[in-house]
């Protein structure tokens, strides 16, 4: 596969393994190796052409929520996904690894 997380093998015994350690699986990269990159909205890019760009309010709200959600499923990891989560958990997590990599709008498309 072009992401590198899986290999398949034909045959009785064969099946899916994951091919990376699991706390370098980013859950980002799960769902780009899915279903392409993340966009909340069609508008949460910084590309739209949509009929509404020059009269939508919202829509910079939308890329900011869309960024601030593509940061944590970059932070968050398959490793992660093994033990039992909870908000404040993520919370901490985050916020120490957030401090280490400030967060740019235009950056982080």
């Amino acid at each position: 596969n072009e992401a590198d997380i899986i290999e398949s093998q034909r045959g009785v015994q064969g099946g899916y393994r994951v091919v990376k350690r699991p706390e370098t699986i980013s859950l980002a990269d799960i769902i780009t190796a899915i279903d392409g990159p993340l966009a909340l909205t069609l508008c949460s890019n910084h590309h739209c052409h949509c009929q509404f760009t020059t009269k939508c309010q919202l829509q910079s709200n939308w890329q900011v929520i869309n960024v601030l959600v593509s940061r944590l499923l970059d932070n968050l990891n398959f490793a992660d996904m093994m033990s039992s989560m909870t908000i404040t958990h993520i919370q901490s997590m985050i916020s120490q690894r957030w401090s280490q990599q400030p967060i740019h709008l235009e950056q982080d498309r």
